[in-house]
């Protein structure tokens, strides 16, 4: 179990969280392999190109903002209030819950199995069937 904290005007790079482990993101994370672990993007922080899968979870918080994005094999990401994501794919049983914030352009291959994209009343989101 670790806990690792990028701070504000700095970059985590390529960095990968197994069960337990967590990235809590006021700076900029990218390329983060979320493989069971968690990872918690707050006000002022950004992450890229993460890879959401085996049980791991992206929380983002309000706001904090998250681009391109790949969620499957059980990972799941939570747009919080305030938070924004943008160019999510979701497939292979990947999950996005938008409970107040934005998702902008999340993919949904046709193909994908079972992909899970929930929107609570009062958020707003962009969603295309690839």
């Amino acid at each position: 179990m670790t806990d690792t904290t990028v701070s504000t005007g700095h970059t985590s790079t390529g960095i990968t969280l197994d069960p337990g482990d967590n990235e809590y993101v006021y700076g900029t994370a990218v390329s983060t392999n979320v493989a069971g672990g968690a990872e918690v993007i707050f006000s002022g922080g950004t992450a890229s190109f993460t890879v959401v899968s085996y049980g791991g979870t992206e929380v983002i918080s309000s706001g904090g903002s998250a681009s391109f994005d790949t969620v499957s094999y059980g990972g799941s990401v939570t747009v919080s209030s305030g938070g924004v994501e943008s160019f999510a794919t979701l497939s292979m049983g990947g999950s996005q819950s938008v409970l107040g914030g934005s998702a902008i352009s999340t993919t949904v291959p046709k193909l994908a199995a079972r992909p899970m994209h929930t929107v609570e009343i009062g958020a707003r989101t962009y969603c295309m069937v690839s």
